[in-house]
């Protein structure tokens, strides 16, 4: 968790009273929520499920002062486990396009420079917690500036927040990040931790430190209300509640324009018309080499990102951080994830926490009825023993042995009545409803959960047709549809967010990215020369234009991939009949073969072995097409005869003589045509 390292911004109000509110709101925030909180960790406490975490505490006591174990079968974990790997296994493709329509090189060049810095900060991780958190009720990811890879400059990464300690803005009503306005963040730290969070005031917190050490806790005048620590050592050798609070606030501004390359000047990350952020912009004007009347002046609205930490307990007039977030992606910076109801969520952990329960509740029944039942119950007189206390010993420790042998003396239990002194108890019977029952919530919840028909083994059939395992799957990919439409708008927030934050984080100085495909890497803000010798940035992040994103389902995704499988083996069966649509049926079945998790060598071998065939079938079919249009073509123009062939056989009728006429014939004409009239 790392801030901003510029300027703290300073306040019109006195420090302790913007303190005093930021408290007072924060319990309004927790007031707010303490139902949801305590709901979200009964969900969570119901999914993990270790130390009885499926039982009420109370419960847990009693048995186990009872000498029984609680019984816990986790049913809720591995529903959501295997939602969660059908997620990861169903990505998507992230595509960026600009949106002034120009055509240029960023959408690719954004591209690889994600997946750059996706690889090396592990962005997987964060969205598998974040989906964990979600199933149990909501999950929260926020982007951060890690310094694992680069600590220069840093990466741009991701991290999940615990549900548990974040409070949304309670008007916060639609499903989109950018419209939530502010939340709370808090968490208890050492005070060493809080120095190593928070290096700004790390030393003014040791400084502090050492005066109290000196002169005592009432050093200087309290405005805390009764004092809380009655020694430094109990002081800053306890853990202090950090409250965090995250903004947004409207800013209307002047903004410098470049005409020129049609953007505005790069943010800075300064106070506006600080020294430091007219240096920047004075920089950026002499590298590109704009003239007075090449830049001008626009005035905007725009959206800036703040933040606020505070410890009243350390020191409630000192702010360990205030000011401009180092994250500005035009929104709150918190993305969350889950099935929202004008602001309230439910998981998945809401709709199984009753079957799980009664589950677990019917188990211990049985398993109770059981183990009173399996060595019998009975009471016993001590006459029995005949007052020998090594014998009692040796009956209660044999009972269960058939084979065991114990002697009494002689005649002892004469006068013990019918039974000889042994009463036995009626033993417990289980009910076969008892295990119906159970088998009944196993199936109620696969059906309150959104896992996949053709997933679950119980219900395929050796014997049933292959459309019906077809159907099953149709349904099982509808149900996930809704989830997977969360989990898309999820991330196509978090890709709008990236090149947002990439113009800050990677310009104004040179850096180097792997790309996606190929060998080259992607170098930009690298400095050069243009050709009439001017200085010039190549690919320089800062005039990059303003992106949209585009999500779609990804080809190796299991769900489509499945769903292409069944469209593809419909279709097939029409071209069966015809043996003349041979290349048809090959690129089909090519393609039903691709949608299978096949061995990276089986798949390029399959994949030569089906260029071979099509090749040959479409050179056949080509030797076949021109044969036919050769014999068409003739039908059409019927060509002459050659000579060797016009003439006729004897008997047989001659078209050509026909046609020209006889000489006798040519004769009288040219005598009537010469005759006096």
């Amino acid at each position: 968790m790392e801030y901003t390292k510029k300027k703290l911004v300073t306040f019109d109000e006195p420090r302790y009273q913007r303190v005093r509110w930021l408290q007072d709101v924060f319990h309004r925030y927790e007031t707010y929520y303490r139902t949801e909180m305590y709901r979200m960790i009964v969900n969570q406490r119901m999914y993990w499920g270790i130390n009885f975490g499926q039982w009420p505490a109370f419960a847990v006591e009693r048995l186990i002062a009872q000498g029984r174990r609680p019984s816990q079968f986790n049913i809720i974990a591995r529903k959501i486990e295997g939602q969660i790997g059908s997620y990861l296994s169903n990505g998507f493709d992230i595509k960026y396009r600009a949106r002034n329509g120009k055509n240029t090189h960023w959408p690719v060049s954004l591209l690889d420079m994600m997946y750059s810095e996706k690889s090396n900060c592990d962005w997987e991780s964060s969205e598998i917690v974040a989906l964990r958190d979600m199933h149990c009720m909501v999950g929260y990811e926020r982007m951060l500036i890690s310094t694992r890879n680069d600590s220069d400059f840093g990466n741009i990464a991701w991290e999940p927040c615990p549900p548990t300690h974040i409070m949304i803005d309670p008007e916060w009503r639609s499903v989109n990040a950018w419209d939530i306005d502010n939340y709370f963040e808090y968490g208890d730290y050492s005070a060493s931790k809080i120095m190593k969070l928070f290096s700004k005031a790390s030393g003014i917190l040791k400084e502090l430190k050492e005066r109290e050490e000196r002169d005592g806790v009432d050093y200087g005048d309290y405005m805390g209300g009764p004092q809380r620590y009655t020694s430094t050592e109990e002081k800053w050798g306890s853990f202090h509640r950090v409250i965090t609070f995250h903004y947004i606030t409207k800013e209307k501004r002047e903004w410098e324009y470049d005409l020129v390359n049609r953007n505005p000047f790069p943010e800075t990350g300064y106070k506006q018309g600080s020294d430091e952020e007219k240096a920047i912009k004075q920089a950026y004007i002499e590298q590109r080499g704009l003239q007075p009347n090449e830049y001008t002046m626009v005035t905007q609205e725009r959206r800036v990102k703040r933040i606020e930490a505070v410890c009243p307990s350390l020191d409630n007039e000192l702010f360990l951080i205030a000011g401009k977030d180092r994250i500005q992606t035009n929104n709150c910076n918190i993305y969350p994830i889950g099935n929202n109801f004008y602001g309230q969520f439910r998981g998945m952990v809401d709709d199984l926490a009753d079957i799980q329960i009664q589950f677990n509740k019917g188990k211990m029944t049985i398993e109770d009825i059981m183990q009173r039942s399996a060595k019998g119950a009975f009471i016993l007189d001590r006459a029995l023993t005949g007052g020998d206390d090594t014998i009692r010993q040796q009956i209660e420790s044999e009972w269960n042995n058939p084979a065991a042998r114990m002697w009494v003396d002689e005649g002892s239990t004469a006068d013990l009545g019918q039974h000889g002194g042994i009463i036995e108890l009626p033993h417990g019977q289980v009910a076969p409803e008892m295990f119906r029952t159970n088998a009944e919530n196993i199936d109620l919840a696969d059906r309150l959960s959104t896992m996949p028909a053709a997933l679950d083994s119980r219900t395929e059939n050796s014997g049933e047709p292959a459309k019906m395992m077809q159907m099953k799957t149709q349904l099982g990919l509808v149900s996930q549809k809704y989830g997977m439409k969360m989990y898309e708008r999820h991330k196509k927030e978090k890709a709008a967010a990236f090149p947002l934050q990439a113009k800050i984080t990677h310009s104004g100085y040179p850096r180097e990215f792997r790309k996606n495909a190929g060998s080259d890497n992607l170098v930009i803000n690298e400095p050069g020369a243009d050709a009439f010798g001017r200085p010039v940035i190549i690919n320089d992040i800062s005039v990059m234009p303003e992106m949209d994103v585009i999500l779609t389902p990804s080809p190796t995704g299991s769900d489509l991939r499945m769903e292409l499988r069944s469209q593809y083996a419909d279709v097939l069966p029409v071209f069966e009949k015809d043996p003349q649509d041979r290349l048809v049926k090959l690129v089909l079945s090519r393609e039903i073969i691709s949608t299978q998790d096949n061995r990276e060598e089986s798949k390029e071998e399959i994949d030569k072995a089906f260029k071979v065939l099509i090749t040959i079938e479409a050179m056949n079919n080509a030797l076949k097409y021109a044969g036919l249009k050769q014999q068409l073509d003739q039908l059409a123009n019927p060509q002459p005869a050659p000579e060797a062939q016009q003439t006729a056989s004897v008997g047989e009728f001659d078209q050509q003589k026909a046609i020209q006429g006889t000489p006798q014939e040519a004769e009288y004409s040219q005598v009537e045509e010469g005759a006096p009239s």
